[in-house]
C-alpha cells in the first residue's frame, strides 16, 4: 500500500483522499458563504449603468464609484438609526447584565431558602415560552408601546446567561 508522510506520521491512500474532499468542500463552503458578501460590496462601488447592463456573476466591481455610499449617507434617517442602535445595545447590556448578575449571585448563595424554588422556575422559562400575544399584553399593560422600553425590557434577562453565570 502507498503510504505519504506528512509530520512523521504515514498516512494511507485513503486518508489523503479524505483530507482532500474535506478540503475541497470546505472551499466550496467559503465560497457560497463569502460571495454574496462579495457581490453586495462590487456592487455597491460599480457603477450603476454598468451593473445594469452586466449579467451573470460579478467577480470584480465594473467601474468605481462612491456615489451609492454618499446618497445614503445624506439621508436624514440614517444617523437616528444608527443613535437608536446604539441606545438599544448600550441599554439592553447594562440593564442585562445588571439583571443577571444579581439574579445569578442571589442563586449562587447556598443557604437561600428559595433557590431552588427560583432554580426551577427559571428552568422552565427556558422550555415553555409565552409567546407572542402575551408578550404584547405585558407590554402593553407596561405602558411600554412605542417607546424604547418595549425593545429594551423583554430581551435584557437571558435564562441561559443567569445559569451560565
Amino acid at each position: 500500500m502507498d503510504t505519504h508522510v506528512v509530520a512523521g506520521y504515514k498516512r494511507k491512500p485513503l486518508e489523503l483522499a479524505f483530507d482532500i474532499t474535506n478540503v475541497a468542500l470546505m472551499l466550496g463552503m467559503i465560497i457560497v458563504c463569502v460571495y454574496p458578501m462579495l457581490y453586495v460590496l462590487f456592487a455597491s462601488i460599480s457603477e450603476p449603468n454598468l451593473l445594469s447592463a452586466s449579467r451573470g456573476p460579478l467577480i470584480l466591481p465594473l467601474g468605481f464609484t462612491l456615489d451609492g455610499y454618499a446618497l445614503v449617507l445624506r439621508n436624514e434617517t440614517i444617523p437616528l438609526g444608527y443613535r437608536n442602535t446604539l441606545i438599544y445595545v448600550v441599554g439592553n447590556w447594562l440593564i442585562g447584565i445588571t439583571l443577571t448578575v444579581s439574579f445569578a449571585y442571589v442563586l449562587s448563595r447556598k443557604n437561600f431558602m428559595l433557590r431552588g424554588f427560583l432554580t426551577r422556575m427559571i428552568i422552565v422559562t427556558m422550555f415553555f415560552s409565552g409567546g407572542m400575544i402575551p408578550t404584547y399584553l405585558v407590554i402593553s399593560g407596561l405602558n411600554f408601546v412605542d417607546t424604547i422600553w418595549a425593545i429594551i425590557i423583554p430581551g435584557s434577562l437571558s435564562t441561559m446567561n443567569v445559569i451560565i453565570m
